[in-house]
């Protein structure tokens, strides 16, 4: 359940990263979910279930998914070229603690969704 704040300030780094690209991001909607499987296994099994449910718009969206990927995993994301094959898996999964102002020290910027 990470704050408007921090959504917010990620959006905003990825407009400063990506300025001068072409690239732009804006939010158009937040979904808070309660499922601890999808929770602690978003990089497993539940992935698929996960996003099924949660995927909102078209290969043009940046779906993200905020999580406890664990094992010292930050983030994952899938090729865009993956799309045709698999739609449902489009998006990146990040450690919610890597937001700006996440308890991850040195990771905590916001760098991680940029880099995914």
């Amino acid at each position: 359940n990470v704050s408007d704040t921090q959504i917010n300030n990620q959006i905003a780094h990825l407009n400063n990263t990506f300025s001068g690209t072409g690239w732009t991001f804006v939010l158009t909607a937040t979904t808070r979910t309660t499922n601890s499987t999808w929770y602690n296994d978003c990089e497993g099994v539940s992935e698929s279930a996960m996003k099924s449910t949660l995927r909102r718009g078209s290969a043009d969206d940046f779906n993200i998914y905020s999580c406890n990927p664990g094992g010292g995993l930050l983030g994952r994301a899938t090729f865009p070229s993956s799309y045709a094959s698999n739609p449902v898996r489009d998006g990146i999964l990040i450690d919610y603690r890597t937001l700006p102002g996440g308890s991850y020290t040195n990771y905590n910027e916001g760098d991680v969704t940029t880099h995914e």
